[in-house]
């Protein structure tokens, strides 16, 4: 209750334990089912980094794609504690995050130590200032943030997702809430046409999805429909098995339109 994990991709980085069926005091779990493994088992970020340190986390090929897929995760409880997971060459990592921030590469220790980059980064607007006998005055609004990058690259996405989570007010509710998360996460929505993958197809955010651990509601919307759309989660997992099926997610677009009463502008 109040406990949820997610999984991202991780390539270059994610290096699994082989599995060792003569030592059964550390089972093996393939790092495809790892999320639904702790989510299983774990009720806090806590209880999750104990499991973690008992069992083996192995690499298993994806019967899709036939491959080995690298991962790593983020973790995080209804008190606002949030974990990242690695397991790389040099073991298992477990990582308080103090931003409430996950990207794909490199591992997240870069990311944290890349933001220092950006510490000239600001909401407040610049200041005029006198070079020689010239004032310079800013040109608009935003100015503080000049520097913010804008690219779809990983380490970008995170800088951008991380300042705007820092500055974005703290919502009053649940109606404040849910549409400031959907605004911060538009500033790293793909859309289809500027990021081509090697195999020549588009990379894009098909999705976009939320959680919120304390009401257990799923909030998400699609590529193709900006609707946001929710799901109430089990209240008592122990009694309401069975998985959550969310119907057919990319529904076509929907557009409201104005009621003829109000007439003409």
């Amino acid at each position: 209750m109040g406990f949820g994990a997610a999984v991202l991709y991780f390539p270059g980085y994610a290096r699994y334990d082989s599995p060792d069926p003569e030592d059964p005091s550390r089972p093996a779990v393939a790092a495809l089912e790892l999320t639904g493994f702790l989510l299983g088992l774990s009720a806090s970020v806590e209880e999750a980094a104990f499991i973690l340190r008992t069992i083996r986390i192995v690499g298993a090929q994806d019967s899709i794609t036939g491959t080995i897929a690298p991962l790593h995760w983020l973790a995080a409880d209804r008190t606002g504690k949030s974990m990242v997971i690695e397991k790389t060459a040099d073991g298992l990592h477990l990582m308080d995050n103090p931003i409430g921030v996950l990207s794909n590469s490199p591992d997240f220790q870069w990311h944290l130590t890349n933001l220092r980059n950006y510490m000239n980064l600001s909401s407040s607007q610049n200041q005029s200032q006198t070079w020689g006998s010239l004032e310079l005055t800013p040109l608009g609004q935003g100015a503080g943030s000049f520097g913010l990058p804008g690219d779809y690259t990983p380490p970008s996405r995170f800088v951008r997702t991380a300042f705007l989570k820092t500055h974005t007010p703290i919502p009053a509710g649940r109606e404040e809430a849910v549409p400031a998360c959907f605004h911060i996460m538009e500033s790293v929505s793909i859309p289809k046409g500027p990021v081509i993958t090697g195999r020549n197809t588009p990379d894009y955010t098909q999705y976009t999805a939320f959680i919120n651990l304390s009401s257990r509601e799923y909030f998400f919307r699609t590529y193709d429909n900006s609707c946001i759309t929710s799901a109430s989660l089990p209240g008592n997992p122990d009694t309401e098995s069975g998985m959550k099926s969310l119907a057919v997610l990319n529904q076509p677009a929907a557009f409201c339109r104005l009621p003829e009463s109000l007439g003409t502008f």
